[in-house]
C-alpha cells in the first residue's frame, strides 16, 4: 500500500461499487487516460488500482489472502514450509520484500520473479472483478512508483480479461439487461476491438450480434459456454462495443452514472 500524504487528498470521485461497477469505472478512467489510485474497500479490506496513460500499472491489497507468499503457495511454487519461514524472516528483517528472501531462501529463483509479481498483482486485480458492493473512491494525480516490475496492462484488454473471472454471471446479465434484451453492436465494433488486442472468442461472440437476437439466445446458441458467453458480452459492453435497444430499436444508455475527471 502506498504511504499517505500529509496533504489532504483530492477525491475526484467517491462512490458505491453497486452504483458504479469497476469494469465501467476503469473504462472511463482509460478515456481520459488520467493518472491516479483506484481504491476500492469493503469492510476491512483495501484493495488499490494503479493506473496511468490508460494502463494498470500495479496493484495492492491489505488481505493477508493477496499477499505474494500466500499466492505463491496457491500456486503450488513454493511450500508451506517456505511460506512459514519467508514471512517470519519479513517480520524479523524489517523492510525485506518477501519475494526476495524466498530467491534468498532458494525456493524462488530469480529469472521466476518477474512472473511471480505479474501474476500476483494480476490476481487482486482479477478478484476485484467480484466485488458488486463496497465503496470505491479515484484519487487523480501522480503517484510515487516504488515497485520495479510493473504490469502496464492497457485497461480495455484488462476488462476483457477480468471479466471472464466473474462467478456471478446473472449480477451482469443484470447489468446488461435481462433475458429478453436485444443487443446491437456499434459501427466498426470489430475494428475497435482489434485495436484491444482481440482473442478469437470475442471476436466470435461479437459476430453473433445481430440486433435481433436476444440476450438468452446469444448465451444459449453460442458456440461456447453459456456463462462464458454472458462474461464476454459484457465485458463488450463495458467497453461500449455493443449496446442494448428498446424495442423500437432506439439505442439505450447504460443508467449507471459515469463520473468525470477534470
Amino acid at each position: 500500500m502506498t504511504k499517505g500524504s500529509s496533504k489532504k487528498p483530492h477525491f475526484s470521485y467517491s462512490g458505491k461499487l453497486s452504483e458504479q461497477h469497476l469494469p465501467e469505472l476503469l473504462f472511463t478512467i482509460a478515456q481520459y487516460k488520467v493518472p491516479g489510485v483506484i481504491a476500492v474497500m469493503n469492510q476491512a479490506i483495501t484493495k488499490q488500482i494503479f493506473v496511468r496513460d490508460g494502463n494498470i500499472i500495479f496493484a495492492a491489497s491489505n488481505a493477508p489472502e493477496d499477499h505474494l507468499g500466500e499466492f505463491l503457495f496457491r500456486c503450488g511454487k513454493i511450500s508451506r514450509t517456505d511460506y512459514d519461514k519467508s514471512t517470519d524472516l519479513m517480520t524479523k528483517e524489517k523492510g525485506r520484500w518477501q519475494g526476495e528472501i524466498l530467491i534468498d531462501m532458494g525456493s524462488l529463483k530469480k529469472e521466476e520473479l518477474p512472473w511471480a509479481v505479474r501474476s500476483h498483482q494480476q490476481a487482486i486485480v482479477w478478484s476485484l472483478f467480484n466485488w458488486f458492493d463496497g465503496d470505491v473512491t479515484f484519487h487523480l494525480g501522480t503517484f510515487r512508483q516504488s515497485k520495479p516490475i510493473q504490469l502496464d496492462i492497457p485497461i480495455p484488454r484488462a476488462i476483457l480479461d477480468g471479466v471472464r473471472h466473474i462467478q456471478n454471471t446473472k449480477r451482469v446479465i443484470g447489468i446488461m439487461g435481462n433475458r429478453n434484451t436485444i443487443l446491437r453492436a456499434e459501427e466498426n465494433a470489430l475494428l475497435c476491438i482489434e485495436m484491444y488486442g482481440a482473442e478469437e472468442k470475442e471476436r466470435a461472440v461479437l459476430r453473433m450480434i445481430d440486433g435481433k437476437t436476444s440476450l438468452y439466445d446469444l448465451c444459449a446458441h453460442s458456440p461456447y459456454a453459456p456463462h462464458d458467453t454472458a462474461r464476454i458480452l459484457y465485458g463488450l459492453f463495458t467497453l461500449k462495443l455493443i449496446h442494448r435497444k428498446d424495442p423500437d430499436g432506439i439505442r439505450v444508455v447504460s443508467g449507471l452514472a459515469t463520473p468525470t475527471f477534470q
